[in-house]
């Protein structure tokens, strides 16, 4: 486990040397460490990053407020303090990829500080994580507030409205319900929001998005219907600020639009283990959201309706409303371990639905996982795993593993012949293996 301890110290010689060491005789790897002088320039200020466990840290913690030189010790608590890292990658260039290399610079954020005519050194700052998506996967995670959106939003035309929700008849059997103009205003709305994100993405060439429905600012609705559609033409989407499940649903539309007849987006999509099925003998998750799954997974036309949503404090949104196409498919997610990652992939079969859901008016995928619910589960959660993947019915887990080979991670699979003992040697392996 990661841990960042902040050491007030005197601005001393050997004060550093004497605090490495009781980290070294307490066998901690010292993974970061940064030293400078504070406001005040008799002291300095020590940010030290380990990873260990618990019981040791606290021992190594008690000992180093026994030394004569320091000041003050604590850890810093991840939820109250913000953490950023600088990377200075050197780069090899050409004539022919110097342009494509400034090109990706300006994507990810980052800044040229040194130029030859062999190479480029570029600086990009961000969270952990986003820095080693960046060099390990070329994941990009700007940060972009709604009110960004919101402008766009507001400079939509009634046609543009008009236009798309044409498509939507066309597209979509509708459910109107009781008060026909109601469902429209609100059907309309999410025509707004679409046509507002796609031009804005257009715009910064954005291809993966991630919401929150506890950031809404400006906006009516949670965009539903505007994701669902989104992920059709290709975007990655993960709800919840999940930036790592929307870059891998994208990683899945491209992979698999060769296999769908050239079109990208078809058969992938982002999903959530919703509940579960716990009758003995014929055990089953529920995988769906609150709004956001690909029709392009759809068993059938999909509806389109608006319901209440009891979270966000904003309209009822419209949603399509479908069942998935049964068959084999495959749920994978990307695990963040700070300084390296690890895909995990479940095979699973998609079934179709015993029974309607009248009370879950959402896109749902009722699936049995191998090689049962019970062993699935454990070695999901043994590896890793969260609650927000990627779904395909079009990849398989050998194409993955070649995905995860030519990116250099590590990747772990669970199917038909998994057995929970030897899936925890593979990850004691695996650790072994793939630890910096």
């Amino acid at each position: 486990m990661k841990h960042v301890i902040a050491v007030i110290v005197e601005n001393k010689s050997g004060v550093l040397t004497r605090i490495a060491g009781l980290f070294s005789r307490r066998s901690f790897n010292i993974d970061s460490l940064s030293v400078g002088a504070t406001d005040n320039p008799d002291y300095s200020r020590m940010t030290i990053s380990v990873h260990g466990d618990r019981d040791t840290l606290e021992q190594v913690i008690k000992q180093l407020s026994k030394l004569i030189n320091v000041i003050r010790v604590s850890e810093l608590d991840p939820a109250d303090s913000l953490e950023r890292e600088l990377a200075i990658i050197k780069v090899s260039v050409d004539r022919e990829s110097r342009s494509e290399v400034i090109q990706i610079v300006d994507i990810f954020r980052a800044k040229i500080i040194d130029v030859s005519q062999r190479s480029m050194i570029i600086e990009v700052t961000g969270d952990e994580d986003k820095v080693e998506a960046m060099i390990q996967l070329g994941w990009s995670v700007p940060y972009y507030g709604i009110g960004d959106l919101v402008e766009y939003m507001n400079k939509v035309s009634d046609a543009d409205i008009d236009a798309l929700v044409k498509r939507y008849e066309a597209e979509y059997d509708i459910k109107w319900g009781a008060d026909r103009a109601f469902a429209l205003s609100h059907i309309r709305e999410q025509a707004r929001i679409e046509t507002a994100m796609r031009r804005f993405f257009e715009e910064r060439d954005i291809n993966a998005f991630t919401t929150n429905f506890q950031d809404l600012h400006g906006m009516k609705q949670l965009p539903g219907l505007a994701c669902q559609r989104l992920m059709a033409d290709g975007y990655g989407f993960a709800g919840e600020g999940d930036w790592k499940t929307a870059a891998m649903v994208r990683t899945f539309k491209v992979m698999s639009a060769g296999l769908s007849k050239g079109e990208i987006g078809k058969g992938d999509s982002f999903m959530e283990d919703y509940t579960y099925h716990f009758e003995p003998g014929n055990e089953m998750n529920l995988g769906a959201h609150m709004l956001e799954v690909c029709p392009s997974i759809a068993a059938g036309k999909p509806t389109l309706e608006v319901h209440q949503l009891g979270i966000g404090g904003r309209e009822d949104p419209a949603r399509l409303v479908f069942d998935g196409k049964s068959g084999p498919a495959i749920c994978a997610a990307v695990v963040d371990f700070g300084s390296r990652f690890r895909c995990v992939i479940n095979e699973v079969n998609v079934v179709d639905a015993p029974a309607p859901f009248p009370k879950l008016p959402v896109a749902r995928v009722l699936w049995k996982p191998e090689p049962n619910l019970r062993t699935s589960a454990e070695a999901w959660i043994l590896a890793g795993g969260g609650h927000h993947t990627a779904f395909s019915n079009i990849l398989t887990t050998d194409m993955i593993r070649d995905w995860a080979e030519i990116s250099g991670i590590e990747c772990i699979a669970i199917d038909r012949n998994t057995d929970v003992r030897r899936f925890r040697d593979e990850l004691r392996w695996n650790a072994a293996t793939w630890s910096k």
